[in-house]
């Protein structure tokens, strides 16, 4: 498994960037249609990370063409129901409903209730002993960590070393998982360790 950063905006190619936005227009009446009731201007809203960072930051390492021919393990996804208990920021599961409007297999997971989507979807603790013990050996090609180890919510509810924790359980059953020429995409900030894992 080959990790790779969450690359900076500013990483990203203009090209890549331009593809993004292609493919998010393409995208974008069948979204706004299945989870915001067709207002254009509530999707909008909601999805400027998606939209800004997380659909570019993925299409800067694989195609959607390349995607479609793996699956794609969508860690700490999100869900409508998750919201930030300051700030009211929601964490809905825009990458994961993208990627399953363009027909590439996504599992999405989260700790929070995930009823309603569309996507393949598990609600899951992931410090629960073998908690991807559902997903065969190798046979996940991406896995999209971004934000997991860091959230504020991880860290509220499991301490301040929670990160740390969640990456010392999990590595292991990623191993497992996903194939050997599999990528595995997380956010670098605060997680120095994953390199050394």
């Amino acid at each position: 498994m080959r990790n790779v950063d969450y690359p900076p905006i500013w990483q990203i190619s203009p090209e890549v960037k331009d593809t993004a936005r292609v493919v998010e227009g393409l995208l974008r009446p069948t979204l706004v249609r299945q989870y915001c009731g067709g207002n254009e201007r509530q999707y909008l809203d909601a999805t400027v990370p998606f939209r800004e960072r997380q659909l570019p930051s993925l299409l800067s390492i694989a195609s959607p063409h390349n995607l479609r021919r793996k699956i794609v393990l969508d860690l700490g996804c999100g869900s409508r129901y998750a919201r930030d208990a300051d700030t009211y920021t929601s964490f809905e599961p825009w990458l994961s409903r993208a990627l399953h409007a363009l027909d590439i297999h996504v599992i999405g997971v989260d700790i929070a209730n995930l009823d309603g989507e569309y996507f393949d979807h598990h609600s899951i603790d992931l410090f629960l002993p073998d908690s991807l013990g559902f997903i065969p050996d190798e046979s996940i090609g991406m896995v999209y960590a971004i934000g997991l180890f860091d959230s504020p919510a991880l860290k509220e509810n499991y301490g301040h070393d929670a990160g740390r924790q969640l990456r010392d359980h999990i590595l292991p059953q990623l191993e497992r998982i996903v194939k050997p020429d599999g990528i595995f995409m997380y956010e670098r900030t605060g997680t120095q360790m994953l390199k050394s894992a």
